[in-house]
């Protein structure tokens, strides 16, 4: 009997991800019009740990903006005898001493360092690169009306499987979890950079770390969960993109997931508790967000499938066909998520390797413990900029697609 009930929450888990889909393409709504023209003060923060050098090719794209009003707050945390050679008057690199040895620490040292009164921040990690447009989507988001915007990051190195196998990951989730929560009237997911939010909401966030000692190995996903559980929307701004270097072999993965996973763990029971909170007060935006940020990570997820399917062999001809067709529509959805999601050729390719690649979670699984003592950065060595990654390893139509696509869908 026992087993009977956790098979079914296995499968309608597996099932869930389909019937949001559906959901998106029946009821998807975006807001169309603008209800202001302002051009917003934007303070661009970027955290660099140990490695100045990484930021170069990200500073170089902020320079070639097409929205003006922006100032850079570089904040190189470790970087003691480092040097960038860039000259601009609307860039400050800042060196912390004594050295702060934490983003939010970072974010907060920048913040104190503010020229003048911005009306957003944006913040940045140091090995992403800007389109030439972000900015000034970012600011159409505001000017829709939205007090916090995520852009979409797609990878900017695709020269190894793994890289592909990530950037995958992040196409899938850019779908699930950042455009269709955002067309179905709820929240998008942070993705810890590429996000921006009004000055006063920011400042309000930093204080939630003032007593704060030690590891903070989820500020992303604190951020977005204290933003919703205030009944404020997190907007996903598609066309705001923004490259991120994706993880290059395997210890990589498993050093990036192992933070990933004891950061879902971490968060679980506020994201739950805000879950509930939308329940009782009958608000969308918490329930639905709660949810699926309560949901299992894709590796639990395949890894129990696998396990129900196996057992329910033995005990329920009946339950195991249930198994197989929760796999199925688990992993037509995938597909068909990657589909609409205009996954480009170069990334999809590599479909028939995801099994190395949750090898590499399983892996991490075993090692969070290691989160306690330890930041697990991840090692960066992709130092070029905007325009070579995006002819290298995007294809012609994609780039057309991204470029054409209207920001706001009608």
């Amino acid at each position: 009997m026992i087993f009977s009930i956790i098979v079914v929450l296995i499968g309608l888990a597996l099932m869930q991800p389909l019937a949001s889909t559906l959901g998106y393409k029946l009821f998807a709504r975006f807001r169309a019009v603008p209800i202001s023209d302002d051009y917003l003060d934007i303070a661009c923060i970027i955290t660099a740990y140990k490695d100045l050098s990484i930021t170069k090719s990200l500073l170089e794209s902020l320079q070639h903006q097409t929205y003006k009003r922006f100032h850079v707050y570089l904040v190189a945390d470790h970087c003691t005898g480092q040097e960038i050679a860039i000259e601009d008057e609307r860039i400050t690199v800042l060196f912390p001493d004594p050295p702060l040895s934490s983003k939010v620490k970072s974010l907060q040292y920048a913040f104190d360092k503010f020229k003048r009164t911005h009306d957003a921040v944006l913040i940045f990690d140091a090995d992403n690169v800007a389109h030439p447009h972000y900015l000034e989507r970012m600011n159409e988001a505001f000017n829709h009306g939205y007090d916090a915007v995520q852009g979409q990051r797609i990878a900017k190195n695709l020269g190894t499987h793994t890289a592909r196998l990530d950037s995958m990951s992040e196409f899938y989730y850019n779908f699930m979890v950042r455009k269709v929560p955002f067309g179905l009237g709820s929240s998008s997911t942070i993705a810890g950079s590429a996000m921006a939010m009004r000055t006063a909401i920011f400042k309000d966030y930093l204080q939630l770390f003032e007593a704060e000692e030690g590891l903070v190995i989820s500020e992303d996903k604190i951020l977005q969960t204290w933003l919703v559980s205030n009944a404020l929307l997190i907007a996903y701004a598609e066309k705001a993109i923004v490259l991120d270097e994706k993880v290059s072999g395997g210890e990589a993965v498993q050093r990036q997931r192992t933070r990933w996973l004891a950061s879902y763990f971490e968060q679980f029971r506020s994201v739950f508790v805000v879950m509930l909170k939308g329940i009782k007060t009958t608000n969308w935006n918490q329930f639905y967000f709660g949810f699926i940020c309560t949901f299992p990570p894709l590796v639990f997820l395949v890894l129990s499938a696998g396990i129900g399917l196996f057992i329910s062999l033995f005990i329920s001809w009946g339950m195991f066909q249930f198994m197989m067709f929760a796999i199925m529509c688990f992993v037509l959805n995938f597909v068909w998520a990657l589909y609409l999601n205009r996954t480009p050729s170069t990334v999809l390719s590599t479909l028939p390797k995801i099994p190395l690649f949750i090898l590499y979670q399983i892996k991490a699984l075993l090692g969070m413990d290691a989160v306690k003592s330890d930041f697990l950065t991840t090692d960066h060595d992709q130092h070029f900029g905007f325009e070579e990654s995006w002819q290298v390893h995007y294809s012609d139509s994609y780039r057309t697609y991204i470029e054409t696509k209207q920001y706001i869908q009608k």
